[in-house]
């Protein structure tokens, strides 16, 4: 009898304390609350996207009370991005902005289902159970004692829908983790509550059942959501020339394209494009300093965040990533001197610095990479781990023309195309660096460009420079010859010829040496004339280089190593002979 009448009086304070709330709150349970007056208006720009949004919104209206997450990188798209001031500060200065969460607030079925309880709640600045509480009880004008308990009572009051934004930021922290997930449950646990949490990374806190279909993190724009963005904040043209190649710079990131966008109402994209190699995430910011406004903050707050603090491994590892732009799957290979590399790149992809994309390579979006590789270069340890790698894969495709396994090292190197070059290049530009050793590396490349279509030049033209700054003519001919050799795989014929012949000029300063290098060239100049239909020349060129080749010291080992080449040519040079007999024949 005690305990039926202590459950009674505790039900009776309970009711009584949700009187006094509606009360204080002038709500009405068939009116509901005002929660939609503090919602931020409706994106005016938004573009892509539409299946998630979509899918949110059937979850919502269909499996009430729906509990979603929705996850991705820092300036994703989660939740906006905004051009001026924050909403809350001044709503007369928003912007452009574009937002899956808030799309889904004003879409015409929430606002139907849910009337004005939609309430839009930013956690940014609560780092601790109490601040959290805090910050969603002054949103709801909730004071006094038992803040927490007035919460659940608030929710429990009327079907309400609400986001709570940037929840990573109280999440985040490992001592409190635990109880921040309990209070997210005992919201969840709420039949009346349906509730969207927005944060940055790729993983869901756990203790509460989250609706299924789970929402996949929101990744970058496809190009053509990404055009239509740009130009409608910008007020450009769609077929801008260069516009293309800006939005391919900042990996069709929201946040980058929209602060670029705004930067292109009065500066054309060639002139930003050129501003972005030179300054690159610097010129990406707008206003005050807020995550909204600038790209360097907002990736500022996932690299001082708890987890990326407590895991030093994670930092090493991003450094390295950023260096590549496919990422890698060989981590074990690229960064050999950190212990425990998975449980680096898990950190990575919980914080949302990186992520695998359909390969399985583990990635860091572009304007990312930029701003790591600028304010946090690899230590020189790491760099020399990484280098010897992109080497070894590089000395590889020197395989290729031999004909073994031609094709499965086509395939293993061809995801890593990028990467090497941009390994290579920046280690020319490095210090005390063995040079030498870097610009033969290049050179290894250059049959898997010919043979793919792969690739481009400026690793051979910035190692072409460097040889002769170093004065290795050796070294400077054979850049200059693998750049010819590109050329014609491409059909370029005018600079293959110039190629080979510069090539031809420098191995003939070479005292007598270098004759297979310059049966190369010749022979090279024969096939030129040949692709041109001038059999004749072509003749006389390839009959020369078969000369050189017989005159070289090694005339057996050169056979061996390009077997197929002769082969090819003794083909072709029947091929010749036959077909301008045919032509003086007619003549």
């Amino acid at each position: 009898m005690q305990r039926r009448v202590k459950n009674c009086s505790t039900d009776l304070k309970m009711r009584l304390l949700n009187f006094h709330l509606q009360l204080l709150l002038r709500i009405s349970p068939e009116n509901g609350a005002i929660g939609s007056t503090f919602l931020p208006p409706a994106p005016s720009i938004f573009y892509g996207r539409q299946e998630i949004v979509d899918a949110v919104v059937d979850n919502i209206t269909s499996r009430e009370p729906a509990r979603v997450v929705v996850l991705g990188t820092g300036g994703v798209g989660k939740v906006r991005f905004i051009l001026c001031k924050a909403w809350c500060c001044n709503p007369s200065d928003i912007g452009h902005q574009t937002s899956l969460s808030l799309v889904v607030l004003h879409h015409p079925k929430i606002v139907e289902s849910f009337k004005s309880n939609r309430w839009f709640i930013q956690c940014e600045g609560s780092s601790t159970p109490q601040g959290l509480v805090s910050v969603i009880a002054n949103r709801l004008e909730l004071s006094g004692d038992k803040l927490f308990e007035r919460i659940i009572i608030f929710f429990e009051s009327q079907r309400t829908a609400l986001v709570l934004d940037n929840f990573e930021t109280p999440w985040e922290t490992a001592e409190t983790r635990a109880e921040i997930e309990s209070m997210l449950s005992r919201l969840a646990a709420i039949k009346t509550l349906t509730l969207l949490v927005t944060m940055r990374g790729s993983e869901r806190p756990i203790g509460t059942a989250w609706t299924r279909p789970f929402v996949a993190p929101l990744m970058p724009l496809e190009l053509a959501d990404a055009r239509l963005t740009f130009v409608a904040i910008s007020g450009g043209s769609e077929d801008d020339p260069y516009l293309e190649k800006l939005l391919n710079a900042l990996a069709n990131l929201p946040l980058a394209i929209t602060l670029m966008a705004n930067l292109a109402q009065s500066e054309t994209p060639e002139v930003l494009l050129k501003r972005w190699y030179s300054e690159n995430t610097e010129m990406l910011t707008r206003g005050p300093e807020h995550r909204l406004s600038s790209l360097e903050i907002s990736i500022t707050i996932s690299l001082d965040g708890p987890r990326m603090r407590q895991n030093p491994d994670a930092n090493l590892l991003l450094r390295i990533l950023a260096l590549l732009p496919q990422g890698s799957k060989d981590l074990e290979e690229i960064a050999p001197d950190i212990p425990n590399v998975r449980k680096a790149a898990t950190v990575l992809k919980q914080v949302g610095l990186a992520h695998v994309d359909g390969i399985g390579s583990l990635r860091v979006l572009a304007p990312v990479r930029k701003f790591i590789v600028k304010n946090y270069p690899p230590n020189s340890g790491s760099w020399k781990s990484v280098q010897k790698h992109f080497e070894t894969l590089a000395a590889m495709s020197s395989e290729i023309e031999r004909g073994m396994d031609g094709q499965a090292i086509v395939e293993r190197l061809s995801p890593q195309t990028s990467n090497m070059q941009a390994v290579f290049e920046r280690s020319l530009d490095i210090d005390g660096a063995d040079f030498a050793r870097v610009i033969r590396a290049a050179i290894d490349l250059t049959d898997l460009f010919k043979y793919t279509g792969l690739g481009s030049l400026t690793t051979l033209i910035k190692s072409s420079q460097k040889a002769e700054a170093i004065a290795d003519t050796a070294l400077l001919a054979d850049c200059i010859r693998s750049q010819a050799e590109i050329h014609y795989s491409r059909s370029s014929r005018e600079l293959a010829t110039a190629g080979f012949e510069k090539a031809l000029s420098l191995y003939r300063e070479l005292d007598g040496e270098h004759l297979s290098e310059q049966g190369r060239c010749t022979m090279m100049l024969g096939m030129v004339e040949s692709q041109a239909g001038n059999y004749k020349e072509a003749i006389v060129y390839i009959e020369h280089a078969i000369e050189f080749h017989r005159r070289g010291k090694d005339v057996i080992g050169e056979v061996s190593k390009h077997s197929f080449i002769f082969s090819a040519v003794s083909d072709l040079v029947s091929f010749c002979r036959q077909t301008a007999l045919f032509a003086w024949h007619r003549t």
